[in-house]
């Protein structure tokens, strides 16, 4: 039996059919194309153990960790950590003891596969404790960027570990330019303006209304902003902003995707409706000529989709806002 709509010539017609199958193929790997910042491939990086000077092997050992920790914090890196590193090496029975030279070094990364590698020398001259750092690049053996510091004691060194490291790899983080966030302390912020820290929070109110942190510019401005909120003030405005009701969009997205709008998803909502109409369409277009295949594909998967992305959605989103309100826990 020929559905009204192919009796009427709408769905017949050579260029509306290739327009249907262009739109449920576009549904198709649309979810591939939203959430491709989240599947795209971190740098892998990982930090040598230093060259030591009149300190021992234990302080060392605490420094790059210090360090490595910190890179890990940022989420931009996939980071070989010290264990992972002697497993790696330890089973291609490579020995690290008298790699000291940078060619050697870059040979160490290119085993563990790494993009980058961060070496250097740490050691203690009189009163000072002085470290050297470079980041190289393990496939050009290029150096991507030095930096040297002088420290009074090992503790202020720790302490100021975090900033070091940020600074040092900003040009690599993904979300970040040209600084570093740098938290101000509780008597900063009381030292704050009335009027300056209510314009800066207005302006922080505004962005966050939007419920969209895919933009990485946005996300640092969140941060710049955020500087100026109390600790008890963030877990406030996360509650307030944060994506839910994952499930009931979900259930929503039966329906030809509306879930996902209604959460504020509008690319998933596309990728759904995409899926589903696309596929609806193509099955009246079909009239046994093997396209019902495909349209039943895509209803399949818009469906699947529809019950997957609003949990990937609202578990991405909520983790950005996370990090755009500088909150660690």
């Amino acid at each position: 039996m020929i559905h009204p709509l192919t009796r009427n010539g709408l769905v017949r017609d050579s260029s509306f059919g290739i327009l249907l199958y262009f739109f449920a193929l576009v549904g198709l790997f649309f979810p591939f194309l939203v959430f491709s910042d989240e599947m795209a491939e971190k740098p892998i990086i990982t930090i040598l153990d230093f060259q030591l000077s009149n300190v021992s092997k234990e302080e060392g050992t605490v420094i790059v960790d210090f360090l490595m920790s910190y890179i890990v914090e940022t989420q931009d890196f996939r980071v070989i950590d010290r264990k992972e590193r002697a497993a790696i090496l330890e089973e291609i029975e490579f020995s690290v003891s008298d790699c000291t030279d940078e060619d050697c070094q870059i040979h160490i990364g290119q085993l563990l596969s790494a993009n980058q590698i961060i070496v250097g020398s740490f050691g203690r001259v009189e009163d000072r404790c002085i470290l050297n750092i470079k980041l190289l690049d393990v496939q050009t053996g290029e150096t991507i960027r030095t930096k040297s510091e002088k420290y009074k004691s090992m503790n202020t060194l720790i302490d100021d570990s975090k900033r070091l490291i940020l600074d040092f790899i900003k040009g690599e983080l993904q979300d970040s330019k040209d600084i570093v966030i740098i938290r101000k302390t509780k008597d900063e912020l009381e030292a704050v303006p009335e009027m300056e820290q209510a314009s800066k929070k207005e302006k922080l109110f505004s962005l966050l209304s939007n419920r969209e942190y895919r933009d990485k510019n946005r996300i640092m401005e969140i941060q710049d902003l955020s500087t100026y909120l109390y600790d008890f003030e963030k877990p406030v405005l996360y509650r307030q902003y944060k994506v839910s009701g994952a499930a009931l969009a979900a259930l929503g997205n039966t329906f030809l995707g509306i879930g996902s709008w209604i959460q504020g998803d509008g690319w998933g909502g596309f990728a759904v409706t995409g899926l589903m109409l696309g596929g609806f369409l193509i099955l009246l277009n079909s009239d046994g000529d093997g396209s019902a295949g495909l349209g039943n594909m895509c209803m399949t998967v818009g469906l699947l989709s529809g019950w997957i992305i609003p949990f990937i959605y609202q578990g991405n989103n909520n983790k950005r806002l996370k990090k755009a309100l500088l909150i660690d826990y």
